[in-house]
C-alpha cells in the first residue's frame, strides 16, 4: 500500500498519510494543527514507497512562510538533536523524504551510546574483553547501595555457621587431648581436615555466586548460598593442583639448600637458597592474587572445568593487567580497612569485596550487570511512527 509523507505546517512533525487524502482536511496528533493534505511546505507530495499509481508528482518546492520560526509552546515544535545517551542524530535530511530504521541518520534514544566492546580472546565459553577499572568500581557501588542486604546477610550466615562447625570440633579435640588420648585425637585431626576444606569450599562458592546474583539483579540470590556439588568439587580439585604445584616448587628450594649444605659444607650457603626460596614464594602469591582472583567466579559461574577455570582466570587477567591491579589493590585496602575498625567493619567491607570481584568478572568477560545508575528506557517505548486523524 503506497504511503503520502508529509510535514506538519506547525510543529514539521513528519506525518505517514494514505495515499487517497489529497485534498482532505488532517489533523495533527502532536500539536492538534488541521491543514489540507498536498498543500503544506516543503517537499510534502513525496511518498514512501514511490509515487502513487494517480501519478503524483512531488508537491512543488518548499514554501519559505511556512518554514517561519517553530511555535514555543509546542513541546513538539523543536527536533531532537541529540542523543539521549550522549550521542548526535547526525546530518539533516530534507523533510520530506523518507528515512528507514537503519538510516544512520536516524536517531535512537533508546540505543546504548556504545556498542559493546569485542571480545579479545575466546576461552571456552568466556569472552575476555579489555575494560578501564571505572567501568567495575562504579556499578559496584550502585549496586552495593541499591542491594546490599543479601549481601551483609549472607555473610552473617556463613560467618556463624562455620564458627559453629568449626568450634565443636575444637572442642572435642581439647577434651581428646586432656584425656591422654593423643593417638586418637590425632586420628581426629586427619578426619576433620578434608571436612573442614569441604566446608570452605562449599561456603566460598555459595558466597561467590550469592554475589554474581546481586550483580545480575537475579531474584532470590540468597538461595545461591546453597552451591551445586560439581561446582565445589570444581574448585577443590583446582585449589589441590594449584597447592601440589606450590608444594613441589618449594620441595626443589629446599632439597636445593640440603644439597648444598652437605656438598659445600657451609650452612651459608643452604641459609641464603632458603631465603631466595622464600622471596620467590612472596613473589608467587602476589602473582597469583594478581591473577587468579577471578578464579573463584569462573568456577562458581560454572564457566570452566577444575584446570580449565584457572586458566580463564589467568587469561582475564593477563588481558586486562592494569585493571586487575587496581581490582586487587582495592580489595586489599578494604580488607586492611575492616581489620582497622576492630574487624567489626569486615561485616561490610568483605560483601563489597566480592561484590566488586563478582562485577569485575561479569564486566570483563563481556557478561550483562544490572547496575541501577545505568539509563533505563520506559517499558512502553513511543511508535516507529505517528498516526494521523484525517477530519
Amino acid at each position: 500500500m503506497n504511503a503520502y509523507r508529509q510535514v506538519c505546517p506547525s510543529c514539521r512533525r513528519e506525518l505517514e498519510l494514505p495515499a487517497d487524502s489529497v485534498g482532505r482536511l488532517a489533523k495533527c496528533p502532536a500539536c492538534e494543527t488541521t491543514f489540507r493534505v498536498g498543500e503544506s511546505s516543503s517537499a510534502s507530495g513525496q511518498s514512501d514507497l514511490g509515487q502513487s499509481d494517480s501519478g503524483q508528482s512531488d508537491s512543488g518546492q518548499s514554501d519559505s512562510a511556512s518554514s517561519a520560526e517553530l511555535s514555543p509552546t509546542n513541546p513538539f515544535a523543536k527536533p531532537v538533536e541529540e542523543n539521549p545517551m550522549g550521542g548526535t542524530s547526525g546530518p539533516a535530511q530534507p523533510s520530506g523524504q523518507p528515512r528507514s530504521a537503519g538510516d544512520p541518520s536516524v536517531s535512537n534514544p533508546y540505543q546504548p551510546a556504545t556498542a559493546l566492546p569485542h571480545p579479545v580472546k575466546t576461552v571456552g565459553a568466556i569472552e575476555i574483553v579489555q575494560r578501564p577499572i571505572e567501568d567495575i568500581f562504579s556499578p559496584s557501588w550502585s549496586i552495593f547501595k541499591e542491594r546490599w542486604s543479601p549481601l551483609i546477610l549472607s555473610t552473617l550466615i556463613i560467618i556463624v555457621a562455620v564458627g559453629v562447625l568449626t568450634l565443636v570440633p575444637f572442642v572435642l579435640l581439647g577434651i581428646l587431648a586432656n584425656g591422654g588420648n593423643e593417638v586418637l585425637g590425632a586420628a581426629f585431626v586427619l578426619i576433620f581436615m578434608p571436612i573442614a576444606l569441604l566446608i570452605g569450599a562449599y561456603t566460598t562458592v555459595g558466597l561467590a555466586r550469592v554475589a554474581l546474583a546481586v550483580a545480575r539483579n537475579e531474584p532470590e540470590p540468597m538461595s545461591q548460598l546453597m552451591p551445586p556439588m560439581n561446582l565445589v568439587v570444581r574448585l577443590i580439585v583446582g585449589g589441590a593442583a594449584m597447592i601440589g604445584a606450590t608444594m613441589l616448587l618449594f620441595g626443589v628450594f629446599a632439597a636445593l639448600a640440603v644439597a648444598l649444605a652437605a656438598i659445600t659444607n657451609n650452612e651459608g650457603i643452604a641459609f641464603g637458597v632458603g631465603i631466595l626460596g622464600v622471596g620467590v614464594m612472596v613473589i608467587l602469591s602476589f602473582l597469583a592474587q594478581w591473577l587468579l582472583w577471578p578464579w573463584v567466579f569462573v568456577v562458581s559461574d560454572g564457566k570452566g572445568t577444575a584446570l580449565g577455570s584457572i586458566n580463564a582466570a589467568v587469561q582475564i587477567s593477563l588481558n586486562n593487567k592494569l585493571t586487575s591491579v587496581i581490582v586487587v589493590v582495592i580489595s586489599v585496602v578494604l580488607s586492611m580497612v575492616g581489620s582497622s575498625l576492630c574487624y567489626v567493619g569486615q561485616l561490610v567491607t568483605t560483601p563489597f569485596t566480592l561484590l566488586i570481584f563478582a562485577v569485575g568478572y561479569l564486566v570483563l568477560t563481556n557478561q550483562p550487570v544490572s547496575d541501577p545508575a545505568a539509563y533505563q528506557p520506559p517499558a512502553n517505548q513511543p511508535p516507529a511512527s505517528p498516526s494521523s486523524h484525517l477530519a
